[in-house]
């Protein structure tokens, strides 16, 4: 049977991010004094397998890992004659890399007793031979997706989806030695996706479509990055949640990808994030990205290594408009950097961790506008929205003399 080399490749990739070199497989169980699923055991897994057979006469490969599950089904022409019931393990990498090096657009793949045949589709043809195994087959895993014909679908542009999961990600990231997040929340609800750690939190709205009766569930990080390394380039991506689970499926070229992670129990910080922003912030001022982030660098590079705290003032002019001041001193020095920006509302002066809202305003286009959304009460957060991006900032709770 003939493939895409491209088409195989990239499914070998998929289980190959989904497979788990270390062999063991988490086993949940209901605690209903915590309300919520726990580990309860682990059991051995043939690591560092896929399992490869056929469905309707083509190929199709699964793994899985406690970061989720891959099946991915690749369609080729022609036939694999009578193997109905063929159902082996074969590691994806090796698959992979044989994909890679073959000549030509297209392979073909065969079977002979215990091992895969793949053969170059050029004229200087190569043959390589596989080597498959059914022993461990019974302790493999179910790693078949077939929970997404009883989830909540939306479709979704890949490009806006994976914007908001890195954006939610980069936030997550800061909270793993706090431990004050278990992951990026998927929220097909309210249409975003977003994340909190301490005093940060990032949303992204507008991802899909809305469905009033969709749910939502807090997703593990690490699945996200594996997924995005394999479905990056799906032009669509349809993502489904329920009570267990999150999928999300791509198709890109000859491959159906589908990839799956168990949801966990959402933070406090993430069920109170979208009520973080106020209907009627009583200043907000409007500049650039690129004269923010610049503004703010400035004064970044004599603050504390420790704190990285900097003083923003925001301050309204007579004549109209108003000016960002960025001031930090530390024992390298001192820098006050200002820029002009649209103004509306009471003069602010507040400390912040310019570390968070420099990479914030790096993600973000240099000529975006990005609107600094305060409220009175210092208790508030800073929300600095950028189109469907919203980024929120506690004020530093120790202020300094400049």
């Amino acid at each position: 049977m003939k493939y895409k080399r491209k088409d195989l490749a990239l499914a070998a990739l998929a289980v190959e991010k989904f497979r788990d070199a270390r062999a063991l497989e988490p086993i949940y169980r209901f605690d209903e004094r915590r309300n919520r699923r726990v580990v309860e055991n682990h059991r051995a897994l043939p690591g560092r397998f896929a399992a490869l057979d056929l469905v309707d006469g083509q190929l199709r490969l699964r793994a899985a890992s406690p970061q989720g599950k891959a099946e991915v089904r690749v369609f080729g022409e022609g036939s694999f004659g009578a193997l109905r019931d063929f159902e082996r393990l074969v590691d994806p990498g090796t698959l992979r890399r044989v994909a890679a090096e073959a000549e030509g657009e297209t392979v073909e793949l065969d079977f002979d007793g215990d091992a895969l045949v793949v053969r170059s589709g050029n004229a200087c043809a190569a043959t390589w031979r596989i080597e498959t195994t059914t022993e461990g087959l019974a302790a493999f895993p179910d790693a078949e997706i077939s929970l997404i014909s009883r989830v909540t679908s939306v479709g979704m542009p890949s490009e806006r989806f994976w914007r908001a999961v890195d954006l939610a990600d980069g936030c997550v990231g800061e909270s793993d030695e706090r431990g004050s997040s278990l992951g990026v929340a998927v929220d097909l609800r309210q249409n975003a996706v977003f994340a909190c750690a301490s005093s940060v939190a990032a949303i992204c709205r507008n991802i899909g479509a809305a469905k009033d009766t969709a749910p939502t569930a807090n997703v593990s990080p690490t699945f996200l990055s594996r997924a995005r390394a394999v479905l990056n380039d799906a032009d669509e991506l349809e993502i489904g949640l329920d009570d267990n689970f999150c999928v999300l499926t791509g198709e890109i070229g000859g491959a159906l990808i589908q990839v799956a992670a168990p949801v966990f129990e959402r933070t406090p910080e993430l069920w109170r994030l979208v009520a973080l922003r106020a209907s009627n912030p009583e200043t907000v001022a409007t500049a650039t990205a690129r004269s923010a982030l610049t503004t703010i660098t400035l004064a970044d590079f004599v603050s504390d290594e420790k704190s990285r705290a900097v003083q923003l003032t925001f301050e309204p002019a007579a004549s109209g408009g108003g000016t960002l001041i960025a001031s930090a001193r530390s024992t390298l020095g001192r820098c006050d950097a200002a820029t002009s920006v649209e103004f509306r509302g009471e003069r602010v002066v507040r400390w912040y961790d310019a570390r968070r809202l420099v990479d914030f305003l790096k993600s973000v286009g240099s000529d975006e506008l990005v609107a600094f959304e305060f409220c009175a009460d210092a208790r508030r957060p800073l929300c600095v929205a950028s189109g469907d991006r919203l980024f929120f900032l506690g004020a530093s709770q120790i202020d300094y003399t400049i």
